[in-house]
């Protein structure tokens, strides 16, 4: 909870640095009060000063991580039903400038949940098969994208925040990045080729290749 680490961090991030933290995972969620309330997720990302609300915790809660010399893994969900492209963009761009690893999924719909109705009195499902409600991929569309946009989006601007973290992962395991930075790289743009890294084929060919890839192994599970 971003609240726990914003309302406390003063004396907490200290205690975690000294106490052994490198990474913490932030439940961001969303950057968006709209998008918070659908995920009712509020009240996790709320700072509170004299007793009263007073704001998103979130740019807080990492401000004391990185004082403190830690890295924020960042949850974040986009594909709220009221989600345009602008405001999934803004959450992609807070990521980039604020999060050190990304942990972007999009909401899923599983059997007897309250957001599963709701989801389904809108008419925004698209997907019931329940062994692809895996949180990356997206099965639900928002009122104005569709699903396979949305995470065509999430997709193509989550590779590269990802490859932007490894020099911070060689920094402290030289020897581990050294041998597994192939496998890495290899697993973070499965679907892409030589041509599409060069810009000589549309992305979209190469999102659509990963989904195949991504059937294929649920298949095999």
């Amino acid at each position: 909870m971003t609240s726990a680490i914003s309302n406390h961090g003063e004396s907490l991030a200290p205690r975690m640095q000294k106490a052994g933290f490198r990474y913490v995972f932030l439940g961001i969620e969303n950057i968006l009060e709209d998008d918070l309330n659908f995920l009712r997720a509020s009240s996790k990302n709320t700072y509170r000063e004299s007793g009263k609300n007073a704001g998103n915790a979130t740019l807080k809660a990492i401000d004391y991580l990185h004082r403190n010399k830690m890295y924020v893994v960042g949850g974040l969900i986009i594909g709220n039903p009221g989600d345009t492209r602008e405001s999934i963009e803004a959450n992609l761009e807070f990521a980039r400038r604020y999060i050190d690893w990304p942990y972007i999924q999009h909401p899923t719909p599983y059997p007897r949940t309250p957001m599963t109705q709701e989801f389904r009195d809108r008419g925004l499902i698209t997907n019931e098969h329940l062994q692809e409600y895996d949180g990356t991929t997206a099965v639900v569309r928002s009122e104005h994208l569709a699903a396979e946009e949305i995470e065509f989006m999430r997709w193509k601007a989550e590779r590269w925040m990802k490859v932007r973290h490894m020099p911070f992962a060689f920094a402290h395991d030289p020897l581990f990045l050294m041998r597994n930075w192939p496998k890495m790289l290899a697993h973070t743009f499965r679907g892409t080729t030589i041509g599409s890294a060069l810009g000589l084929e549309d992305e979209r060919r190469s999102f659509q290749r990963y989904r195949a890839i991504r059937k294929a192994e649920r298949a095999y599970v």
